[in-house]
């Protein structure tokens, strides 16, 4: 059993309140369908101007739960560069992809001065290269 107040909550129905489209037992279907059409869309963010000693795996990961931008991941790839490198981030969102590059804006992480910077670019449907 769950905690009292995190049990489900019902609509109630003197209010006169429905389920949203997509929700409740006839939505089950639709919701597994928008499911599928979110995994198709597909971003790469191109960080550029890291250091490269955060190209890493696990400071790529820390990075980007650090961020909030973790949820919506689906692979990094890095590249170690002179006097920086870069990684390229596959969101499964296009949002969390521009709070991406919102996020590294006017970063200069480097002590080579070099500014952090980013390009996005949209990828759509499974067959497009990660």
């Amino acid at each position: 059993a769950l905690p009292p107040g995190l049990e489900p909550v019902g609509l109630a129905p003197a209010c006169g309140l429905s389920a949203p489209p997509g929700l409740g037992e006839e939505g089950e279907a639709e919701e597994e369908e928008d499911e599928e059409e979110a995994t198709k869309f597909q971003c790469q963010v191109t960080i550029s101007g890291l250091p490269n000693k955060l190209l890493s795996e696990p400071m790529m990961e820390a990075v980007l739960q650090q961020a909030g931008l973790d949820s919506a991941v689906v692979g990094c790839t890095t590249k170690s560069g002179k006097p920086c490198g870069e990684a390229t981030v596959t969101f499964s969102c296009p949002i969390i992809a521009e709070r991406c590059v919102t996020h590294f804006m006017d970063c200069q992480w480097d002590q080579s001065g070099t500014e952090v910077k980013t390009k996005i670019v949209e990828l759509i449907g499974a067959d497009k290269p990660r």
